[in-house]
C-alpha cells in the first residue's frame, strides 16, 4: 500500500482531467492520495469556527457516539460496513444537510462528483436515493475511531480534509491519526498530512484513528453521501 503525494498550485488543478483519472487509477488500486495546502491554517480554523456557529440550526444533527463492546468481538477479515454502531469509537460528528454556509469547501463538492461520477447534490429531490452531507468530527482526548470501512457501491471514495496540526512532540505516532489497511498492507499518515491536506481514499479501505492523548483533533468529512 502506499500513499501518493500531489503538490497543486492552485485548486484549480483538481480540474485537470489528466489528474483527475490519474487519482481514479491510485483510489481503485486501494491506495491513497493526500493532496497538500487546499487550504490555508487560517481558512481551516474558520471552518471549525463556522461548524460550532451553526451547529444548533434545524438541519444538523449533532451524534456522539462511544465506545462499544462489539469491536473486542470482531475477528480479522471480519471488517463489518460502516454501520454504527457496528464499530467502537469515540467522537463528536456534527452533520450538515447543506454546504452553502461554508464556502471554502463548495469547490470540493465539485471535485468530488467529477473524480466519483456520482450525480447527487445537497438536499436532492427524493427521487434519489442519496444526498450530500458534510460531516465535522472531533476527537478529544481519549476519542477514537476503530477499524472500519464503508459501502464503496454507495459512494466509491471518500475525502477527508485534515483541520489540525499534529503533534510532532508526541512519541506515539498514531496519536489521533488515521490508520490505512490494504492489501496486508498498514500505513500511517501522521508525516504526510498535515492542516489544510486533503486525503483521498477508497472507500473499501479499512482504516481507523487512533486514540488521541494530547489536544483536539478535528477534520471533515466531504461529502458524506446519505439516504
Amino acid at each position: 500500500m502506499r500513499c501518493e503525494t500531489i503538490k497543486i498550485n492552485s485548486i484549480e488543478d483538481l480540474k485537470n482531467k489528466d489528474l483527475l483519472e490519474k487519482i481514479r487509477n491510485i483510489l481503485d488500486n486501494e491506495d491513497i492520495v493526500c493532496v497538500k495546502d487546499v487550504l490555508s491554517k487560517p481558512q481551516c480554523n474558520n471552518l471549525i469556527k463556522l461548524s460550532q456557529h451553526h451547529k444548533k440550526e434545524e438541519n444538523i444533527i449533532v451524534w456522539e457516539q462511544t465506545g462499544l463492546p462489539q469491536w473486542n468481538s470482531l475477528k480479522v477479515g471480519e471488517m463489518p460496513e460502516y454501520s454504527p454502531p457496528a464499530c467502537a469509537g469515540s467522537y463528536t460528528s456534527f452533520n450538515f444537510d447543506r454546504d452553502d454556509i461554508f464556502p471554502d469547501l463548495q469547490f470540493y463538492k465539485n471535485f468530488y462528483l467529477s473524480l466519483s461520477g456520482i450525480e447527487t447534490d445537497f438536499l436532492t429531490p427524493s427521487s434519489y436515493d442519496f444526498n450530500l452531507r458534510l460531516s465535522f468530527i472531533r476527537y478529544n482526548i481519549g476519542d477514537y475511531f476503530g477499524k472500519h470501512r464503508h459501502g464503496y457501491d454507495n459512494q466509491k471514495y471518500g475525502m477527508i480534509l485534515n483541520l489540525s496540526s499534529y503533534d510532532e512532540n508526541i512519541e506515539d505516532l498514531k496519536s489521533g491519526t488515521t490508520v490505512w489497511n490494504s492489501k496486508g498492507e498498514e500505513i500511517n499518515t501522521k508525516h504526510i498530512q498535515d492542516v489544510g491536506d486533503l486525503i483521498l481514499f477508497n472507500y473499501g479501505c479499512v482504516h481507523e484513528v487512533d486514540k488521541v492523548i494530547k489536544g483536539t483533533r478535528w477534520n471533515v468529512i466531504l461529502p458524506n453521501l446519505r439516504k
